[in-house]
């Protein structure tokens, strides 16, 4: 598996990501793997309900793509 970072909207699909990573990689990068939760980039009053993106990946590949991650999920 070649993915360093993915997007997904929905936890559930997130942490099976995360596992399908971790199996993959070694067990030393467990602490470096995780799944950050995206900002809302609402518009005003017209942003959707549920926006909440959620980003799985290596923790080097991810902060240097995105600029602006929420916090850190432990799961």
């Amino acid at each position: 598996m070649a993915t360093k970072m993915v997007r997904v909207n929905s936890l559930a699909v997130a942490k099976r990501w995360l596992k399908e990573m971790r199996e993959v990689r070694h067990p030393l990068h467990y602490k470096k793997i995780g799944i950050w939760e995206l900002q809302p980039q609402g518009r005003g009053d017209y942003s959707y309900s549920d926006s909440t993106i959620y980003i799985v990946g290596n923790q080097t590949s991810v902060k240097a793509k995105i600029n602006n991650l929420g916090k850190r999920l432990d799961v």
